[in-house]
């Protein structure tokens, strides 16, 4: 079987809590070998593949002029391809290689029908990210309801407690409090 090498831009963190070795790490390139967890007579497949994951936000961006290698100019240029100015661009372009990419991105950037895929894709990303964020506010205002709710349970308990240490009767802490006869019979024992 050919070698298999698959490599992933990425521009998103994993959530820290998840540490699985995966984009957990400090570095800006991650390399993988696939384990065959299911049997051990495919490991022959699972040997020759190979997955290397570019965590771009990682990539603290410098100035193009304080970048070293070119490994740091392909970070730099896929993060901020959007915005690279004149300047940067022509530095860049001193480079064949950079050059060629460049001319690339300026091509597909000017496609009418590229241009559209891509928005279309940005766009679907920033609905993906509002779901995401009106569920977590959802999550949040019912977490709040649920403990102003168990706040006031309590109260109504220390209320009742004192309510019964006065030697009130059951009916009238139940009257006052709302709590169930059920319920404050077990705060007397």
């Amino acid at each position: 079987m050919p070698k298999v090498h698959i490599i992933a831009i990425v521009d998103f963190h994993r959530s820290e809590q998840e540490k699985n070795g995966i984009l957990n790490d400090k570095k800006v390139v991650e390399t993988y070998r696939f384990k065959p967890e299911f049997s051990a007579s495919n490991e022959h497949l699972f040997n020759q593949w190979k997955a290397t994951l570019v965590d771009l936000k990682k990539f603290k961006t410098k100035p193009l002029e304080e970048l070293k290698t070119d490994k740091e100019k392909w970070f730099y240029l896929l993060k901020n391809a959007s915005l690279i100015k004149e300047k940067e661009a022509n530095s860049l372009k001193q480079d064949p290689v950079f050059q060629r990419a460049l001319e690339r991105l300026e091509r597909l950037s000017s496609d009418p029908k590229t241009r559209k895929a891509y928005e279309a894709s940005i766009n679907e990303h920033r609905d993906h990210l509002a779901v995401l964020s009106s569920e977590r506010k959802a999550g949040h205002v019912e977490g709040l309801k649920k403990g102003r709710q168990e706040g006031r349970q309590e109260r109504d308990r220390e209320i009742a407690l004192k309510m019964l240490k006065r030697g009130r009767s059951i009916d009238e802490i139940v009257e006052d409090t709302g709590l169930s006869i059920e319920e404050i019979k077990n705060l007397q024992t």
